[in-house]
């Protein structure tokens, strides 16, 4: 209700839509196949600007960073501010880039952006082909409870994570299990690897 459709893709992998909530300011909302993926509440930008720069900020001299999923791309955007860093960016659906235009005011023109390198794979399939290393990685905001997602959180993805990354690399992910037994799980899983 009181949303109006701006753009929809179906694509091979999700159905994306971007939506403009009639309120004061606006609010972009971003859905993938139905579900609430991203918007651009100040509040919910500040968690993915977050999740971007926190572990750009904690290397004492990062030059190659790797985000995992691009939703809006306010995560990756983040990542991608800070001088001399080249910036990979795997997202599964080519429909989900096309949306993230619409999200370029939280997304630092993110898809402009020359330290960026964009490919359209899946992000475990990625890990276990690149030979690269990379001083950060982290993923942007992917809900446990998605259909797929838990591939994400697994220690098999956990330890690709792990072998891709530099000497005094870090890796940050985000943990959204909707219980605590399931957070705890997830973490548990992370700290083991």
């Amino acid at each position: 209700r009181n949303e109006t459709l701006l753009w929809r893709r179906e694509g091979v992998q999700t159905t994306v839509a971007v939506h403009e909530r009639r309120s004061r300011p606006p609010l972009r909302i971003l859905y993938l196949d139905g579900m609430h993926q991203s918007d651009d509440l100040p509040s919910t930008t500040f968690v993915h600007h977050r999740i971007g720069a926190l572990p750009v900020i904690l290397h004492p001299r990062p030059q190659r960073a790797l985000v995992i999923g691009m939703g809006g791309g306010a995560t990756a955007g983040a990542v991608a501010q800070f001088p001399g860093l080249d910036v990979d960016v795997v997202e599964l659906s080519a429909a989900v880039v096309r949306g993230a235009s619409y999200f370029s005011h939280i997304n630092f023109d993110l898809l402009q952006r020359p330290n960026v390198h964009l490919r359209v794979d899946d992000g475990r399939n990625f890990l276990l082909t690149t030979r690269t290393k990379y001083d950060v990685i982290t993923a942007d905001i992917i809900l446990p409870r998605t259909a797929g997602a838990g591939a994400l959180y697994a220690r098999e993805y956990f330890e690709l994570v792990r072998s891709r990354l530099a000497a005094g690399g870090l890796a940050l992910q985000w943990n959204g299990a909707p219980t605590e037994t399931q957070y705890k799980m997830i973490m548990r899983t992370f700290m083991s690897v």
